[in-house]
This record gives C-alpha cells, structure tokens and sequence, in this order.
C-alpha cells in the first residue's frame, strides 16, 4: 500500500508538471492502430464494466453479502469505494490534464454527467473503480467460496477485466496512459486498504 502511494504521488507530480505528454502522445498513437470503427460496441461493452452504475451495484451487493455472511465488520472495507471516488474527484481538480481530443465514442455512464465539470482528466475513474470494486470482489470470492471453479477463475476472470479496462481507456481516447496507470496506483492502493483492513484478527467472543 505505501510502495503504490508513493508510485501515485510521484506519478501526480509528474503528471502535473508535464513530463509525461510526449509519453502519452505516443501510446495514444499506438493505441489508435487497435481502433476501428467496427470494434467500437466491443470498447463500449467493456467501458460499462468500470461504469459507476455497475461499480456501484457491485459495491453495494458485495457490501449486504459479507453481512449476511457474518462478515459484518470485513463489509465495512467496502467504504474503501466512496473514498476512492472521494480521492479521484479531489485529484481531478488538483492535477490540470486535459484528456485525449476528440476521442472515440465512450460507452453511457452517469460518470460523465458526474465529471463534466471536471476538465482534467488525471486518474482515470473508470480505472480506479474497477480495481477497487473488482480487486475486492475477486478477493471475497476466493477466500470465501468453497473450491472449485467459480473460486478458481476469481482472480484470473476479474483481473482481465481490469486489464482490459486498462486497455479500452487508451483505444478509445478517453484517457491517457498516465491518466491509466494513475488509476491503477490510486486504486491499487484503496484496495490494499481495504484487504488490510479485512484481514485484522478478530476477536471471535
């Protein structure tokens, strides 16, 4: 948790200083030769997974299954969310980046109704809520869960879709690289928080 904090800070200096446009505006030229038009309902899919209506519902169910589990302080973790959105909408207005231009059509999410008056566009907050929502998810899952494939594929199924979260950012020119790996820091560092926090011994009486 503190090596990604650090990495973030470090990151956000960087970023608000400028040093990484020539970076970014090459990643963004690679990133276009894996765009077409034909592929864009695929990017659009994949852009609802980090949306803040699916996040959110996963949240929120995520937060009533540990209780009904017994979990009841661990389901507190899942205030790490709030925070996250918390720490992204501060970040946005401390760190001046404006995203890629003009950019491909992105996939409907109240998350642009929600930022509209956020120009900058440093962390990416399809990214930070993936990793949070689907970092704690997978996590649940595979601790929680007896054997076999559901618990199995936990990790490898939810981590592609941060992945490809990562990925769908850059394609369709909603974020640059460093607005990604902004996101993945900032919400690999909540999320850590977040299991630290549910792997506290408690008391059993």
């Amino acid at each position: 948790m503190v090596a990604l904090t650090i990495g973030f800070v470090a990151l956000s200096g960087a970023v608000g200083a400028g040093a990484l446009h020539p970076l970014d505006h090459a990643v963004d030229r690679l990133g276009q030769h894996l765009w077409s038009p034909g592929v864009e309902p695929i990017y659009q899919f994949i852009a609802l997974f980090g949306g803040i209506e699916v996040t959110s519902g996963l949240a929120l169910g995520l937060f009533i299954w540990l209780r009904r589990q017994g979990f009841r302080a661990e389901s507190w973790a899942l205030l790490a969310y709030p925070v996250a959105l918390l720490l992204e909408t501060v970040y946005k207005r401390l760190i001046y980046q404006v995203g890629p231009l003009p950019g491909h059509e992105d996939g409907p999410s109240l998350s642009a109704l929600l930022v509209k008056d956020l120009p900058n566009s440093f962390p990416s907050g399809h990214q930070v809520r993936t990793v949070v929502v689907y970092g704690l998810l997978a996590f649940c899952l595979h601790r929680l869960l007896p054997p076999g494939r559901v618990r199995s594929a936990a990790y490898p199924v939810l981590g592609l879709i941060i992945g490809l979260m990562a990925i769908d950012r850059i394609i369709v020119e909603a974020h640059w690289a460093s607005d990604v790996v902004g996101g993945l820091l900032l919400g690999g560092a909540v999320l850590a928080a977040a299991v630290a926090w549910m792997e506290l011994p408690r008391s059993t009486n």
